[in-house]
């Protein structure tokens, strides 16, 4: 006997554990990961709290509560689908390598990497004297410093363009095989796919805080790359840019002079004279490499080239992303998440009749007809099955004997988040019943378009499962 009781215990704290289980909130698979699968810096530097709450809003919003799958009509790249993976939701990929010259010749762009840095401003006011427009690709991290974030927007509202250089400036590599045919080997780890999402939602988030827009232009460090990253950047609308001509600053030691940028620059230029238009680099955090950008600007000039953006140099009228749906490529706007389908319209039974002699709605049967009414659940059971259930159904199985309730519940007012999911606001969705929800509607206005969680579909499945452990646990205690 001390045996079955044994067992019987186990069986019961087993079902309630996965009644809890069932029960319990989940994080949606597209909430952003924590700095311990990104970040390799220590102290890692990190996002402002604000932010990451927001991206997490909007990826939820955009994407839905998953999981992924393709074929569904969502590109949900926020669960790693991409062009590659599931072409059915993510179309074809239009851009397999990085691009590194321009679509017409006789053009070089200037190209500035790293910054913003304290040498950056002296940049941009020695360009804008020239009325030269250049790109500078920056780190998101860096402009965690106010003053740093004040010297980009002073680029931007000067004209010159903004983009992204990743978080931490981490190599894009996955893994050793992709070592071959690359000049960079990754010390500090290898990135992953998720990694490289949070890299580049996060320094987005940060540009979009100091210019108001959030950049298309991506520049992988290290000028490294793999088929996987390229295919992830391509479906979340980025068009990643490399050069051919670089100055190599980064290669001369500390104390160097002008000069020596201007040498090896020219030594690049010439072995690329055939190429007919240029993308150039140089780097806005070395000082001796910023006190040169005059004579960049000097050379260039002495080639007849003309002057242009990183953006206009490979084609794209626009260099920042859709305020709509800044996840998506711009021909995978409409692949969002436009909530569950709303329900049929219900069609009201005709009154009911009074039952029939020998059948009733309760729990005990009718006089004169063999059986007995159902046995009230145990107070062991009723206390677990009370605890594991959500709140609005407590009251109903409490005077049911412990039996779930039957009625369904109302149904909410889905909003239509086909052109702008964050945009407006959406009714709540019905509370739901024991068997039935209701069916959410669009949630409130920090999370636009989403559906409410306690869904019909969701309510439904959780109240049958409820309904399953309550007969289990009845037959145990018996």
């Amino acid at each position: 006997m001390p045996l079955v009781r044994s067992k019987g215990s186990l069986l019961l704290v087993l079902v309630a554990l996965l009644a809890i289980a069932l029960l319990a909130p989940t994080a949606a698979a597209a909430d952003l990961p924590g700095s311990a699968v990104w970040c390799i810096l220590d102290p890692c530097p990190q996002a402002p709290a604000d932010l990451v709450a927001k991206a997490n809003a909007q990826l939820k919003t955009v994407f839905g509560p998953g999981p992924g799958v393709c074929g569904d009509g969502v590109c949900d790249t926020s669960r790693l689908e991409t062009c590659a993976s599931c072409p059915a939701d993510c179309g074809t990929c239009s851009q397999k390598a990085p691009v590194t010259k321009c679509t017409r010749p006789g053009v070089v762009a200037l190209s500035f990497d790293d910054g913003p840095s304290q040498f950056t401003r002296s940049i941009i006011e020695l360009l804008n004297k020239e009325k030269i427009k250049a790109t500078f690709f920056t780190m998101g991290m860096q402009l965690l410093k106010p003053e740093q974030a004040a010297v980009t927007k002073f680029a931007f509202d000067s004209g010159h363009v903004i983009g992204s250089h990743t978080w931490q400036h981490r190599s894009l590599l996955t893994s050793q095989n992709d070592l071959t045919g690359f000049k960079k080997s990754t010390a500090k780890g290898f990135m992953s796919l998720n990694a490289l999402r949070v890299e580049m939602i996060f320094t987005d988030m940060m540009i979009e805080k100091t210019i108001g827009k959030r950049p298309r232009l991506f520049r992988p460090p290290y000028f490294e790359w793999t088929s996987k990253a390229m295919a992830w950047l391509d479906t979340s609308g980025y068009r990643v840019v490399n050069i051919n001509v670089d100055s190599k600053d980064y290669m001369l030691p500390a104390g160097s002079k002008p000069a020596n940028v201007m040498d090896l620059l020219k030594a690049e230029f010439a072995k690329a004279t055939t190429e007919g238009s240029w993308i150039h680099l140089q780097h806005d955090v070395i000082g001796f490499s910023a006190e040169a950008v005059g004579q960049v600007v000097k050379f260039f000039r002495e080639k007849n080239l003309q002057f242009v953006t990183v953006n206009e140099c490979i084609g794209e009228a626009d260099p920042y992303k859709s305020v709509a749906i800044p996840y998506l490529a711009p021909g995978l706007q409409a692949r969002n998440y436009k909530g569950p389908p709303a329900q049929l319209p219900v069609t009201p039974l005709p009154p009911t009749s009074p039952a029939p002699a020998g059948l009733t709605t309760g729990n005990a049967p009718a006089a004169g007809v063999t059986g007995k009414a159902l046995k009230p659940m145990p107070a062991a059971a009723m206390a677990l099955s009370l605890a594991t259930t959500p709140e609005h159904l407590v009251e109903d199985m409490a005077a049911n004997g412990g039996n779930p309730a039957t009625p369904a519940g109302p149904s909410g007012t889905v909003t239509d988040p086909t052109t702008n999911p964050m945009g407006d606001a959406g009714n709540a969705g019905g509370a739901g019943s024991a068997v039935s929800g209701g069916n959410g509607g669009a949630s409130d206005k920090n999370n636009n378009g989403k559906p409410a969680a306690n869904n019909g579909v969701v309510a439904a499945a959780n109240s049958a499962w409820i309904a399953l452990l309550v007969v289990v646990v009845m037959g145990l205690a018996m």
